[in-house]
């Protein structure tokens, strides 16, 4: 029966925390095939953990910690590069839906692939899951001075990219004219 507990309990913690942890692989991984493999993995060492984590009550922020580490860890490893067959994107529907906020999504989606893997996991802890820099720096075992160092740096990267700028510049015109 104690097996069966177990088992409701950790379902019972991924119904309500999977969203935020999908999330937060989407944006650590640059594509959704590396999103759902990092998600899984998280959520078997999470599994394998359970009895420990469970009874402190830290579950979620022991997933985030491991699903970090773990992005850091895949992205280490020299063999564990993806090869990538094409060299241009799927074709797009003929019709894609019109969206501005469509566009500035992909426009942020394109411009936090093009940092480094350290700088994007460091945005997206500090401003998807609100982080703290010391907590930030816990997760991604390194100091305090590094992480302010990635997230400047990072910061100055999304600056100077142009289709970031035209992005929010058409979203702070669109702003000013319903005022």
């Amino acid at each position: 029966m104690a097996g069966q507990d177990r088992e409701d309990e950790f379902l019972a913690f991924v119904s309500g925390s999977g969203d935020t942890l999908r999330g937060l692989a989407y944006l650590l991984a640059r594509n959704e095939h590396d999103a759902a493999d990092l998600y899984q993995e998280t959520l078997i060492k999470v599994y394998q953990s359970w009895p420990t984590i469970r009874t402190t009550g830290a579950a979620l922020s022991f997933s985030r910690t491991t699903m970090t580490r773990h992005h850091i860890s895949d992205r280490r490893r020299f063999w564990a590069r993806r090869v990538h067959l094409t060299t241009s994107p799927p074709e797009m529907a003929a019709n894609p839906p019109a969206s501005d906020a469509l566009d500035n999504y992909d426009a942020v989606r394109r411009s936090l692939n093009n940092l480094s893997s350290k700088q994007r996991t460091v945005l997206v802890l500090r401003f998807y899951c609100d982080l703290t820099e010391v907590n930030i720096a816990k997760e991604m075992e390194c100091s305090v001075g590094a992480v302010k160092t990635h997230a400047s740096r990072a910061i100055a990267r999304l600056r100077q990219d142009p289709d970031l700028a035209t992005a929010l510049d058409t979203d702070t015109r669109r702003d000013d004219e319903r005022a």
